[in-house]
């Protein structure tokens, strides 16, 4: 039975439209972290983050939460991490979401032929929903494009689909239970982790797991920083988070590198 996108949009709207509750923690590795783009100097997190952050997610505990801990601050500062990849902090904008940037010949090593010169480009089965700032994972050969925004971050959609590139079709999926835009999402222990993200008045701290083999969220330990516009990969058996913005908009960026491990 086909779902309507309208109410799943609207109701991500409705979250981001309301006032956030202040659920900001002031941690010791969080001191003098954070940098105004306008600004230059390292500074303490800004006070406008207590109020913009929140971490209660409407998704069912999971029974192993995990946890946080704090690594090597990154250096610089930074607002976003992907378009550089994690290891080059570009640092200009939180709000610019991009992939990981892979050289040609890297490219050509991982995924021959993929390069538009040795195979055209060939139109596809449009987005259900056009959108950007989306969480993106790869998941047996299927594309999970989960959350974003229409326009800004006043139009949050938690909406979840799945593209499999065989058929040439999209499939709505359980939507995620936390609208928002500008977050991490990466494949770890058979799960996609969803962490941070902002919204109207709000910098997500919620992470929250889907399980596709029952097509289920699960909310897991929070971050200890909330930001939006950070780095997330998984390395090992943990997922880094590194930089962002700890209130909405672009204005500051930060130096904070945090792991998380389902233990």
């Amino acid at each position: 039975m086909p779902i309507g996108r309208r109410p799943l949009l609207a109701a991500g709207l409705g979250l981001a439209a309301g006032p956030a509750l202040a659920q900001g923690t002031l941690h010791p590795h969080q001191a003098g972290q954070f940098e105004r783009l306008n600004q230059p100097g390292r500074m303490d997190l800004p006070a406008l983050h207590h109020a913009h952050a929140v971490t209660d997610s409407p998704a069912p505990r999971a029974a192993r939460q995990g946890s946080w801990r704090a690594l090597a601050h990154a250096a610089p500062p930074a607002g976003s991490l992907r378009r550089d990849g994690l290891h080059r902090a570009r640092g200009a904008d939180p709000h610019h979401r991009g992939g990981d940037r892979v050289g040609e010949p890297a490219l050509d090593r991982l995924a021959p032929g993929l390069r538009p010169a040795d195979r055209p480009l060939r139109r596809r089965q449009p987005m259900p929903l056009g959108r950007d700032h989306a969480g993106i994972a790869v998941v047996e050969g299927a594309i999970h494009l989960i959350g974003g925004r229409v326009d800004s971050f006043h139009t949050n959609s938690n909406l979840h689909h799945s593209y499999d590139p065989l058929s040439d079709s999209w499939t709505f999926r359980a939507p995620i239970p936390t609208a928002r835009s500008g977050h991490g999402c990466v494949w770890y222990r058979d799960r996609i982790f969803c962490m941070g993200g902002e919204g109207t008045n709000r910098v997500h701290g919620q992470n929250e797991a889907y399980d596709p083999a029952t097509n289920r969220w699960e909310s897991c330990a929070p971050m200890l920083t909330p930001r939006h516009g950070m780095g997330a990969v998984v390395l090992g058996d943990s997922i880094l988070v590194a930089g962002g913005g700890p209130q909405m908009g672009g204005g500051v960026k930060s130096a904070i590198n945090e792991a998380f491990t389902l233990a």
